[in-house]
């Protein structure tokens, strides 16, 4: 009984071992660059979140520049129905300096949202980017939990194998060893078997 005890001592020990040290060195690996991508990752959505953000701004203002420039178009069109020469001939030079300045402010918005739209356009590489990035983790991180999963699978089949053969150990010690009652019915049909 007592070697029963220590052999089960035994398997106990090395189920707790497998569980407890295979491939220890490789899970702590696995942690520890599971937390780097997951912080890589929060930093890359982070980062997302603040350009995409600027990018509405962008636009925001965009779209006012561009309605500014409909509104100036149209002024510029209405005061361009009216000469700056007058019916007795003479020139009206207010007329033709604020068109000169509508013009100037025209040109000056025209300009401001085409530096707004290459902004709006490097947002949007910058985003790409980060895309890009974001994605590259993400399929680092299931790489890395495939290997996770290969890993675990190869620690049950090492428990699975230790409880197979402490099974069939369990199993050769039981038929090596006479139940209680077993004994006696033995010697009882050997004895009925003399007796007659």
């Amino acid at each position: 009984l007592e070697a029963q005890i220590e052999e089960g001592e035994a398997f106990r020990g090395r189920m707790h071992d497998t569980l407890v040290n295979h491939e220890r060195a490789t899970l702590v690996a696995h942690k520890r660059r599971s937390t780097e991508l997951g912080m890589e990752l929060e930093v890359i959505v982070r980062d997302r979140d603040e350009l995409e953000a600027e990018r509405d701004k962008i636009l925001e203002y965009v779209d006012e520049m561009q309605e500014s420039v409909r509104a100036i178009e149209q002024a510029i069109h209405a005061h361009s129905k009216n000469s700056a020469i007058s019916s007795d001939g003479r020139v009206n030079v207010a007329h033709a300096k604020k068109k000169k300045r509508m013009d100037d402010d025209h040109e000056m918005l025209l300009l401001g949202v085409e530096k707004q739209r290459n902004a709006l356009s490097e947002t949007d590489a910058r985003l790409q980017r980060l895309n890009d990035a974001r994605e590259r983790k993400e399929d680092d991180m299931k790489e890395l939990e495939r290997r996770l999963v290969e890993l675990l699978v190869s620690q049950q089949k090492k428990l699975l194998a230790i409880l197979q053969e402490a099974a069939h150990t369990t199993r050769e010690l039981d038929e090596r060893t006479p139940r209680e009652g077993e004994e006696e019915a033995f010697a009882n049909r050997r004895e009925g078997v003399y007796a007659s």
